[in-house]
């Protein structure tokens, strides 16, 4: 395809007093890394965001958010983050936990007394852990063109459907069961997910950008999503309706704002100590085997023994993916318009940087 004019920058966003910059050896690196990603999977834009709990902010914005008309990529920039939506979700979850609003093992059905049967003995915490059997897309259910005004009437595409595997038994990851999650969370709360999602996750991290693509396709300041055609050239992406998996995989988001998500949910003051932790637990079946999640959070150790926490998202013109060290304060979110190839080890690539720098004592004094 034809090369676009790149526009990459790199931010200092300071909360307080300004933290010490980037020095020019990461401030390099970190370029490098940027534009080597946009080149070698030929993507029409990415946005990047590296969020450091000293308030230093990192960003890049490449390439075009809209092919056709020219428009570039921002920092204003939103977009499809697909399953990244799921973390938003477990956060919603924990919330409601501190609050004394849901029981993660009391029966769903305490909620949603209405559920069919082998449905009713789940729990919020299976749910969230992917350890509950519900089934994920069936063909042709990931580019669906139907309008659900609400959570609970997505249900019915699966709740006639008997679970994969007994609950708690084996893990599957599935959209759908955090779609029921949601309808759990909504009818615990008493509001809509949409209400959810902005009182108790983008009010309390000063979010503005962030909320849930409504139906019919972009809006806004959303990049424009693409699609490679048989000849490897981008086309725009059909329209898909995501109501059918707000809570799963219908929000939109800045780089920007899904790093600042990041590091606020394991920030002091969002969560209580003893609920943060159930976020950075991993589940177990049953049979006591460990799965590598918590609440939604897909958990791993590098090499230095340093946890962190990760979730990827697909979506048809988008490709996302976060990751955290929680316990170092840094955050990386890198969203594009297109099914992109990247994930996690680009992520801990932006994220080892930003750890050197903590290493140092500040990212303004290169080795």
């Amino acid at each position: 395809m034809t090369r676009r004019v790149l526009a990459f920058a790199l931010a200092v966003a300071a909360c307080g007093p300004s933290p010490a910059p980037p020095s020019p050896v990461v401030a390099e690196r970190s370029d490098s890394l940027a534009q080597a990603l946009y080149e070698k999977l030929d993507l029409p834009g990415v946005s990047i965001a590296v969020a450091l709990a000293d308030g230093q902010l990192w960003r890049w914005q490449i390439g075009r958010a809209d092919l056709e008309t020219g428009r570039r990529i921002e920092r204003s920039t939103v977009f499809r983050v697909g399953s990244v939506s799921k973390v938003f979700t477990a956060s919603i979850a924990a919330r409601l936990v501190a609050a004394g609003r849901l029981d993660l093992d009391a029966p769903i059905s305490r909620y949603l007394p209405r559920l069919p049967g082998p449905y009713r003995t789940l729990t919020a915490r299976l749910l969230a852990g992917h350890l509950a059997g519900v089934r994920h897309y069936g063909p042709g259910e990931f580019e669906n063109q139907t309008h659900y005004p609400s959570v609970p009437a997505s249900l019915g595409i699966f709740l006639g459907d008997t679970l994969l595997t007994p609950p708690g038994t084996r893990y599957f990851y599935s959209t759908y069961g955090y779609n029921l999650l949601g309808a759990v969370l909504e009818a615990a709360s008493g509001k809509s997910y949409g209400e959810l999602l902005e009182q108790e996750v983008a009010r309390p991290l000063e979010l503005i950008r962030t909320g849930l693509e409504p139906g019919g396709g972009p809006a806004g300041d959303q990049a424009r999503p693409y699609t490679r055609d048989s000849d490897g050239k981008y086309q725009p992406s059909h329209l898909v309706d995501l109501s059918d998996r707000w809570p799963a995989g219908g929000v939109i988001s800045s780089a920007e704002e899904l790093a600042r998500f990041g590091l606020g949910v394991f920030a002091p003051g969002y969560l209580p100590d003893s609920v943060r932790a159930l976020l950075l637990t991993q589940q177990h079946t049953s049979a006591g085997m460990p799965v590598p999640v918590g609440l939604g959070w897909r958990i791993a150790t590098d090499s230095l023994g340093r946890r962190y926490v990760h979730h990827g998202g697909a979506s048809t013109g988008g490709r996302a993916f976060i990751l955290v060290y929680p316990d170092q304060g840094v955050a990386v979110a890198i969203l594009s318009n297109t099914e992109a190839g990247f994930g996690e080890a680009e992520a801990l690539a932006f994220a080892r940087l930003a750890l050197a720098c903590g290493a140092r004592g500040s990212c303004g004094s290169a080795r």
